[in-house]
């Protein structure tokens, strides 16, 4: 990285160039900061929408995290569980749909069992997408009460959050939806 150019600040970049689109500066970003765990955050976000013109194959070879990696476990959750909704969203076919619960087990596992509570409550709603996705609504139905449970336990830590008051109501109709389902 060059003088004046610190890295903080070259991440945030490659964020507001994954909103804005640019595939090519998000692209230049990501090579020059190597490997930084945000960048390629970012580069993930940012193929999961369907004008990217970012592949199948850079998606895959940035998803891993690096030594240094490991000491962002938020950093490098955050990247596993992106992965797995890029996973899901832009699946070629069912393996690319079962990979992602493989992403997403590792993101889990790196959130923990105490804390990050709106990302687990996240993370679980994709996986009851994905378990949907394959037929398995029982397993749909676990996920999507777990990341109801993650979303009463932030709703807990922070009561004046409005939007997290939201996600826990919309995480209240996704189990009850699901519900419907498995009757039928």
């Amino acid at each position: 990285l060059q003088y004046g150019r610190p890295k903080f600040a070259l991440e945030g970049f490659a964020y507001l160039a994954a909103r804005d689109k640019d595939d090519t500066a998000l692209k230049a970003l990501v090579h020059e900061l190597g490997d930084s765990v945000s960048a390629r955050n970012a580069l993930v976000v940012r193929a999961r929408d369907e004008d990217s013109s970012i592949t199948h194959e850079e998606v895959l070879e940035k998803a891993f995290p690096c030594a240094g990696d490991l000491e962002n476990t938020v950093g490098w959750a955050n990247l596993m569980n992106n992965t797995g909704r890029y996973l899901y969203a832009r699946a070629a076919d069912k393996r690319d749909i079962a990979a992602a619960l493989g992403f997403f087990s590792i993101a889990k596992f790196a959130y923990g069992t105490e804390k990050n509570w709106h990302h687990r409550a996240a993370l679980q709603y994709w996986v009851s997408h994905t378990l949907e996705q394959l037929g398995l609504i029982a397993a749909a139905i676990n996920a999507a009460s777990e990341s109801q449970y993650c979303w009463q336990r932030q709703v807990e830590v922070d009561p004046g959050n409005a939007e997290y008051r939201t996600r826990l109501q919309g995480a209240q109709k996704r189990v009850c939806e699901l519900l419907q389902k498995r009757q039928r």
